[in-house]
């Protein structure tokens, strides 16, 4: 088994309209995007807010605790993209358990590289602004690293909380939120079968899958931080495109310490991961523009 910070690499919701009101949405507000054809993803919003990021006595390179703000609210997918819905734009992907569960479209999309979550995101964008143009204003990307573990804390302005997981320490409260090699039976499962959610109702964020975020991987971000850091994003400005980029959350392959919040994971881009995959973000159009390389 690989080091967490190395995944396995292979070469409540009530359902509203689908367009975002205006002018504020509450936090933990469920919207469904059409992607057509039958197929919906489900997203939740993040208010903006303040967070203690990091850990103090934890990974070195999650280390030194830093105050960051997340200066606008955004919407995140309840759970990690599936198959099925990778498929409603990429309909001829396989992946290392197509032969194994043929029929489960439900389990999460594995073994996409982060260049292909990235096109998804556009494609995806694409079809709900045709279909809906209430998101005319917004963008599909990949979550920041800072915006993956805000959201995944579920606390704003301020919050502290500092357990391993959002519910807790220790691997009975993991096993409540998450597959990972203690429960899993070293194999991939359904979406949302942890029927709990945090705070903002996000789903499956600790374990099941790893989750690019839009991130170059940097050891030392977090040591070169200020007292606080506004929507910190770590862009590639070497113009390597395949350079490591972050993932977060751990697998049903990880370790409940590779599954913790504030685990680092990093890959290459241009790998698909055979236990890792994504989880779409929409944020507002201008705020994408300044961070996206």
């Amino acid at each position: 088994m690989l080091q967490p910070a190395l995944p396995l690499s292979l070469g409540k919701s009530v359902h509203q309209s689908s367009m975002p009101r205006s002018p504020s949405p509450t936090p933990g507000e469920t919207r469904t995007l059409d992607l057509g054809e039958g197929v919906s993803l489900d997203l939740q919003y993040i208010p903006a807010g303040v967070f203690w990021m990091g850990t103090r006595d934890g990974d070195v390179n999650a280390r030194p605790r830093q105050r960051v703000e997340i200066s606008q609210g955004f919407w995140l997918g309840r759970i990690p993209v599936t198959l099925k819905q990778y498929q409603r734009f990429h309909e001829d992907h396989r992946d290392s358990f197509v032969d194994v569960v043929p029929a489960d479209r439900q389990r999460p999309v594995v073994g996409v590289s982060w260049h292909e979550a990235v096109q998804y995101c556009d494609l995806l964008m694409q079809e709900t602004q045709l279909r809906d143009k209430g998101w005319a204003k917004w963008a599909a990307t990949l979550p920041t690293e800072a915006q993956w573990e805000y959201a995944c804390r579920g606390e704003a302005d301020g919050g502290l909380v500092e357990t391993d997981y959002w519910n807790g320490d220790g691997e009975k409260a993991l096993a409540e939120i998450g597959w990972f090699d203690g429960n899993s039976d070293l194999r991939l499962h359904p979406v949302g079968t942890k029927q709990r959610g945090n705070a903002w109702g996000l789903h499956d964020l600790h374990g099941l899958v790893w989750e690019w975020c839009r991130d170059v991987y940097d050891p030392q971000a977090y040591a070169r931080c200020g007292d606080l850091t506004v929507d910190p994003v770590n862009v590639d400005k070497k113009g390597d495109n395949d350079a490591q980029r972050l993932l977060r959350g751990g697998s049903w392959h990880s370790s409940a310490a590779g599954c913790r919040t504030t685990m680092r994971g990093r890959c290459w881009a241009g790998l698909g991961l055979r236990d890792g995959g994504f989880r779409i973000a929409l944020v507002p159009s201008p705020s994408l523009a300044k961070s996206k390389k």
